[in-house]
This record gives C-alpha cells, structure tokens and sequence, in this order.
C-alpha cells in the first residue's frame, strides 16, 4: 500500500536544470521586455540585474531547506516539518496561489501572442486547448514531460540563438561593431531614476518566479536534496544570464522605448520592424507553444504541494491519490486544469500582472 502511494522517482540532476529552465522560461524575456523597458525608463538591464540579486537571498534559503526536508511540497513542506502544522497550512495555500496564478497568467500571455498570428480565433478556442495539453501530459507522468520539456527547450535556444544572430548583424551592420559597446543600453543619465529601475525590477521578477517549484519535485527525483538545492541556483545563474544579454541587444536596438506600442506583445512588433515577418511570426509560435511547457512544468509542482497537502491531510486525501501506472496525482492535476481554464479566459491580463507582481 505505501508503495502505491509514492511519486514515481524519475529525474535526474540534469532533468531538473531543464525543468527549471522550462519553469522559468527564458523567452519570458521576450514577453516581458516591453513592460519592463517601460517601467524602468529604458533600464530593463537593471532591473534583471536587481531582480536577480534579490530572487538569489530566496533560491539560497530553498537550497538549505530541501537539503534538510527533501520532501514533496517546498516551502509547506519546510514549514509543516520545521516549526508548525498550522503555519505550514497557511503557506502552503499561499504558494498554491502563486503557481495557480502564475500558470494562469503564462496561459493568458500565451493565447494572446497566439491571437496576434491568428486574430481569427477566439480566445475560449485558445485557452481550452493549451489547458488541455498541458493536464494530458503532466497526466502520463513525469518521463513524459520530460522528454516534451527537452524538446521545449531545443525551441527555445533555436528562438533565442536566431534572435542574437539577427540583432548583432544589425547592429554590425548599420553602426559597426563598436554599436555592440553601447553603455546606453544598460545605464541612460538623462532617463535613469532609482525609483523607475525599482519598478522595472518587480516587473522583471517575474521571469525569475518557478525556481523554487524545483523542489517540489523531490520526491521525483533519483538525486538527494543537496543536488537538487544545486540545480535550483544553476538555473536561476543561467536564465540571469539569458534575460540580461537579450534585453541589453533589444535596449541597444530599440533606444527610443516611448515608442513601444503595446507592452503586451512589443517584442513581436519589434522583431517584425528590425528582423521581419517570418521570423517575427517564427518567435511567437515559439513563446506560443514552448509556453505550453512552462505552465506544465508550474502545475506539476503545484500539483505536488496539494499532493503532499492531501497526503498530510491539510487537505482532502483525495487529492493525494495517485494513478495507479503512472504514479501522479491525477485529481490535483484535474483541478489545476479547471481553475486555468477559466482563469486565463475570465481574468484580464493586467489584472494577473498587478497580482503576481505584488505577490513577487
């Protein structure tokens, strides 16, 4: 019987650097740019840059905490068995918002970058079909989502790989290759301001949120806590990395941010004036379908939280049961599926932006 009541131990260390890469996405970048660009006064460099140390003081704590709890649930999981059942109840619904949240909110920016290649299609077409991916897959276990995250991902660099190739040749080619030296694109006297770069920042967070699902995949895992805490910091070093080189190319290419349109799909509208159409089309569908993975990779670890919720019996038991082949917790997968459905149809973006962001 506890047998059949155990997670299926899949992953491995590498697994969980890709799941963490997924979790965070570093394409956000692309989606997030003209919002942060914005709201830092042209400073997006900076704000990653603050966002990353910041969101670091937290990755540390996790990597202490699954060392000495490496149990399914994250943060509830630390609390439940570190100071108290009662506080770990409280946290545990705080994270499961969060994650509902933001896979709420990734599932919206997703049907809208969608809609602006196929305006056509309404958005209750749209949202029911990517919910519905996303549980089928997280539905047939871990090995499964795995080898979608893997592939994901190969979409993903190919994404970012052409992005950097199209804007150093633009840059080369129209100012030469001093413009790739441009302090501007990270610090502007004439526009910066503290106050505009804190603000871009808790925009900019936001890329950073769902390292510390990675934990809550544990119980997943063929690899102690330790290497676990380990994968969680290289994963946040990475998309760090990611997020501050692409922003500083599109600061550098787009000096005059003013003239960003609409901040919700800016990136696309400014790959479409510099680069083209095609390729302009090729990176939504890119931010379109690898972020099926993203709210993937989210609910399977709030999935896990109300698994391990269930298993405690914070909530009920039921939502702890597992399929018997696949070893997931298929009625924690099922409610997550309904509250992102209608989540991402009846919630309005700017609504799930202010909401997250507060919460970052």
């Amino acid at each position: 019987m506890k047998e059949s009541n155990e997670l299926k131990k899949f992953l491995k260390t590498r697994n969980l650097i890709v799941l963490g890469l997924i979790l965070i996405s570093p394409v956000s970048v692309q989606t997030l740019f003209g919002g942060i660009s914005q709201a830092s006064q042209g400073h997006a460099v900076l704000s990653y840059l603050v966002a990353l140390i910041a969101i670091l003081f937290s990755a540390f704590c996790y990597v202490i905490m699954v060392r000495v709890y490496p149990k399914a649930g994250s943060a509830y999981a630390f609390v439940t068995h570190g100071i108290h059942a009662n506080i770990g109840f409280m946290v545990g619904w705080t994270i499961l918002l969060d994650y509902i949240l933001v896979s709420t909110l990734v599932t919206s920016i997703n049907a809208k970058f969608i809609l602006e290649v196929l305006p056509n299609i309404p958005l209750w077409v749209v949202v029911p079909i990517l919910v519905f991916f996303v549980t089928l897959f997280n539905y047939l276990g871990t090995q499964i989502s795995s080898r979608v995250h893997y592939i994901m991902l190969s979409f993903i660099l190919l994404s970012i790989g052409l992005f950097t190739i199209f804007s150093l040749r633009e840059l080369v080619g129209s100012s030469g290759i001093e413009s790739l030296f441009n302090l501007k694109g990270i610090y502007n006297s004439q526009s910066f301001s503290f106050n505009a770069v804190v603000t871009g920042s808790s925009i900019a967070i936001l890329s950073y949120l769902g390292f510390d699902a990675i934990t809550t995949m544990v119980e997943d895992s063929k690899v102690p806590g330790k290497s676990v805490g380990k994968a969680v910091i290289a994963v946040c070093l990475l998309v760090a990395a990611i997020f501050i080189s692409q922003s500083y190319l599109m600061s550098i290419l787009k000096q005059e941010y003013e003239s960003i349109l609409n901040s919700d799909t800016s990136f696309y509208e400014f790959a479409f004036i510099v680069i083209g159409e095609f390729f302009a089309t090729f990176t939504v569908a890119v931010v379109a379908i690898t972020g099926i993975a993203t709210v993937l990779a989210i609910q399977d670890g709030a999935a896990r939280v109300i698994y391990a919720m269930g298993r405690d019996k914070s909530l009920p038991q039921s939502l702890s049961r597992l399929h018997p082949k696949f070893k997931t917790p298929i009625n924690s997968l099922l409610l997550l599926g309904v509250i992102n459905l209608f989540g991402a149809i009846f919630i309005g973006l700017e609504s799930l932006f202010s909401v997250v962001a507060f919460g970052a």
